[in-house]
């Protein structure tokens, strides 16, 4: 009767914590959301983007990376865990993934993608050798504008269904915050040309 009672006890602390964690997750999603959507200038918006994503996720890596379904993803943003920008970026996340989840607007999660059959074909996994990879589509209107990938190059299954779900609301505000920031500044060029023209 002890036995059960304890068990009672320990699973009741162990919801307890997992509901605690939830709700700590949503409170700094909250506060993201809020710091997201009070910066209008782009560059400084996709740098506190990259920040928060690597806190989020505990990742080694993150890269901002922009552009739509055909068109050649540019990384606006890559930083390390450090906040230090990482060397040659163009060349350091898997490029084949980050075109992928463009394509099909759907996340992808790899626990170790040096191994996943998924990716045997993409010789960037190899050369960067992946380990853990977390990549969510930026989506405004039902269009991929970009991506956010995070990697860890090595601990596998660094990232899980919690770091997806919490990235995939992360990306949601962010999409939105980028467009609201690119039409910012598309308002604040035509005002400068007017100026000029009057």
């Amino acid at each position: 009767m002890a036995d059960a009672r304890d068990t009672m006890v320990l699973d009741a602390e162990r919801e307890m914590s997992k509901a605690k964690d939830k709700e700590d997750r949503l409170l700094r999603l909250q506060r993201i959301a809020k710091a997201l959507n009070s910066e209008l200038h782009l560059d400084r918006l996709l740098a506190i983007i990259v920040d928060h994503v690597i806190e989020l996720a505990g990742a080694e890596r993150a890269f901002l990376v922009l552009g739509k379904a055909g068109e050649e993803p540019s990384v606006r943003v890559a930083r390390n865990f450090e906040r230090e920008e990482v060397a040659a970026p163009e060349e350091a996340f898997s490029r084949n993934i980050v075109e992928q989840v463009l394509r099909s607007g759907q996340p992808i999660l790899a626990a170790n993608a040096v191994e996943d059959p998924r990716f045997q074909e993409f010789l960037s996994i190899n050369a960067i050798r992946a380990r853990s990879v977390l990549a969510i589509p930026l989506v405004v209107r039902g269009t991929a504008i970009g991506a956010v990938y995070v990697d860890n190059r090595l601990q596998k299954g660094a990232f899980t269904a919690v770091e997806l779900q919490t990235l995939s609301s992360l990306a949601d505000h962010a999409a939105i915050a980028i467009e609201n920031s690119r039409l910012y500044e598309e308002n604040e060029r035509r005002a400068r040309e007017l100026e000029v023209l009057n």
